[in-house]
């Protein structure tokens, strides 16, 4: 379960650094600094979105003070840095800039200095995360209940792709369902978001259902927003598979009646989520095969500017509807049968 005050961290950060917008009462920035490094020490840096929030909150306090903490502004240009990084924002502006100004700082020091400084704090990170990746397996739950919407992986090999490879996947939490216009709505209406490509239309805005018409940006964004991230191609796999390695969460052989697909194109097939109950894995996510492809972290191993989209959807046809099989599509593209689910890492419960 997410703490109330990271939550509360979050959208104050979020209104103040990034939107420039109303938050409400102010808060001990120092305080929250503290809650967000005590976060850090328990969950694996430049995964979720509280990375990006640490960052900025380094940023902000450093230049606060009459003399900038060289500390923090090292701090917040290399977390920042591996957040870019790991999410390919390369064109957020409240990324950009501040990355851009604490490397000017920074190397207007001594180069001595300046070396000295960046290895400190790139070992405090490194160090950072082995400490929260073994705090994040020693506090796995025995077993799977649904925490805030998400589902429990645990940690362990899985079999991946057609051939059935043995992969090993840390242990993470995963949206039950794919994120529904409801949800992407709340979160359009705090930041003042652009809404997905569809609504203008009337289109595709049912609340119960997926939300579709947004781009990778879009996902990775309300990921960040809701202090979650995007899942890796591998971590979706295993959510689905489960142990076994079955193509479907179901089992061995596809089942017309558990899954939305073969749909006529141009028909809005996109259905409520838990309209196929049956569509359900071990783990307890459902309906992640048909009704929508969904958007993951993970780069397209043959064109790695495309990003990794799995399940397929209502207007394919049985040949993708498995989660052996995926796909792939720009960053940028928008598609009425494309939608996404969050992950979050370890245990928060």
């Amino acid at each position: 379960m997410v703490d109330a005050n990271i939550k509360d961290i979050r959208e104050y950060i979020w209104a103040k650094y990034i939107d420039f917008s109303h938050h409400g009462d102010e808060i001990d920035e120092a305080k929250a600094l503290d809650t967000l490094e005590a976060y850090h020490r328990a969950h694996t840096v430049g995964v979720d979105g509280e990375t990006y929030y640490l960052g900025i909150m380094y940023f902000e306090l450093a230049f606060a003070q009459p003399e900038p903490d060289k500390l923090f502004i090292a701090r917040a240009k290399r977390i920042l840095e591996r957040y870019r990084d790991r999410s390919g924002e390369h064109d957020w502006d409240s990324l950009s800039d501040r990355i851009e100004e604490a490397t000017e700082f920074v190397d207007d020091l001594d180069d001595a200095e300046s070396k000295e400084l960046i290895q400190k704090v790139d070992a405090e990170l490194d160090n950072l995360q082995v400490i929260a990746a073994e705090t994040e397996e020693a506090a796995e739950p025995e077993s799977e209940p649904v925490v805030d919407g998400m589902v429990f992986v645990t940690s362990g090999t899985f079999l991946a792709g057609p051939t059935k490879q043995s992969k090993d996947v840390k242990s993470f939490w995963i949206d039950q369902f794919p994120v529904t216009n409801a949800e992407y709505r709340k979160f359009v209406e705090q930041t003042g978001y652009r809404s997905p490509k569809f609504w203008t239309e009337g289109r595709l805005r049912e609340d119960d259902a997926p939300v579709v018409g947004i781009s990778w940006y879009d996902a990775f964004k309300y990921a960040a927003f809701a202090g979650k991230s995007l899942p890796s191609k591998d971590q979706w796999e295993k959510s689905v598979r489960g142990t076994k390695g079955n193509p479907f969460p179901w089992g061995d052989e596809l089942t017309e009646a558990f899954a939305n697909f073969g749909c006529e194109e141009g028909t809005d097939g996109v259905v409520r989520n838990g309209e196929f109950p049956e569509n359900v894995s071990e783990y307890g996510v459902r309906e992640a095969i048909g009704n929508v492809w969904e958007w993951t972290d993970s780069p397209d191993p043959t064109d790695s500017e495309q990003r990794v989209i799995c399940g397929g959807s209502w207007c394919d046809s049985e040949e993708f509807i498995r989660a052996d099989q995926h796909l792939a599509a720009y960053p940028k593209d928008k598609y009425d049968n494309i939608g996404f689910r969050c992950v979050r890492i370890g245990k928060e419960a």
